[in-house]
């Protein structure tokens, strides 16, 4: 959940800082007023910032130059599923089909579960980014905070694309167990899509849930494994290349 605040102060980085219609929302050209660019940029922002997508991600595009070519032909079966799906939003909304995107620390999970719902949310889907850890607290707080509970009801019935992020970190406990049980059988019977990602494969990860959740996550849930090294360090290189290189005055 973000605040006034978070909204504040994109208005002010990208409306009131645009240097073409220096925050007026419009500029004039020959041809009359033209609504500025920034609008859009504005309430793309804020649509990643009420799906709760990492800001890590935001400037951040599915884009394979972060990947070697190693990574890319040993993943290959595994990319292309992931683009189909990308490609065919309004027939995974239909289906109800989702993700379950598994492999070793840094290889790109949650980079492209985000992709994904940057996509959807750019042809009018409503999605959200959860950690599992997040989901488990807000299910406790809604047990005694009625606007919490609402909030999480929306979060699993109401939103189209719901990624779950790190779906390997569980606290195992009674409660727990019970509360994701009835979040997750709520998501199923919704009928729409959700993504998760994980460290571990899907049956170490599925052992530790009870019979009814292993069965709607073999059942909804395409197996999608990524192999290779952390993309992390080729990120941080493009990005220093631009700091440096905008520093240098190049």
């Amino acid at each position: 959940m973000y605040s006034v605040q978070d909204v504040e102060k994109l208005k002010t980085k990208i409306l009131d800082n645009c240097s073409k219609c220096e925050g007026k929302g419009r500029y004039l050209t020959p041809e009359g007023f033209k609504l500025c660019g920034c609008i859009d940029e504005f309430r793309r922002y804020v649509d990643m910032l009420n799906a709760n997508i990492p800001r890590s991600y935001w400037d951040l595009e599915l884009d394979f130059k972060y990947f070697t070519s190693q990574f890319l032909d040993k993943n290959s079966g595994s990319l292309e599923i992931i683009g189909k799906y990308s490609e065919n939003l309004s027939k995974v909304v239909e289906t109800g089909s989702g993700l379950f995107i598994h492999g070793s620390y840094g290889v790109g999970k949650s980079f492209i579960g985000c992709s994904i719902l940057k996509k959807a949310l750019t042809q009018k889907y409503k999605t959200h980014f959860i950690l599992l850890s997040e989901l488990i607290n807000l299910a406790h707080t809604a047990l005694r905070d009625t606007r919490t509970k609402e909030f999480l009801f929306y979060i699993i019935e109401d939103v189209d694309f719901l990624l779950v992020d790190e779906i390997d970190k569980k606290y195992k406990t009674e409660l727990i167990d019970t509360l994701l049980d009835e979040l997750f059988k709520k998501r199923y019977y919704s009928g729409k899509p959700f993504i998760v990602t994980s460290n571990k494969e899907p049956a170490k990860v599925l052992e530790g849930f009870g019979k009814t959740i292993y069965e709607i996550f073999s059942e909804r849930l395409i197996n999608v494994p990524l192999v290779g090294e952390s993309f992390r360090p080729e990120i941080l290189k493009d990005i220093k290349k631009e700091l440096l290189g905008g520093l240098n005055g190049k």
